[in-house]
């Protein structure tokens, strides 16, 4: 009964110290640089392109459209 108690206290303290880690997504640098061809004039472009920085991605936008690619 003792050693099961201990054993069990002993993964919890692991799983305690290892939780901060798991809530931790890559770090910024290690993420993409998104590049975005947009319409100026597009709301919604714009709206995406925050939603990707606040998210930690580096974005390069270009409000020609990249016609050539669609």
């Amino acid at each position: 009964m003792q050693r099961r108690l201990i054993l069990s206290g002993a993964a919890s303290l692991a799983a305690a110290a290892a939780w901060p880690a798991l809530g931790q997504g890559p770090s910024p640098a290690a993420l993409p640089v998104m590049q975005v061809w947009k319409d100026p004039n597009c709301g919604c472009c714009n709206d995406w392109v925050e939603y990707l920085r606040r998210d930690g991605f580096r974005v390069q936008t270009f409000d020609t459209g990249n016609t050539a690619m669609r």
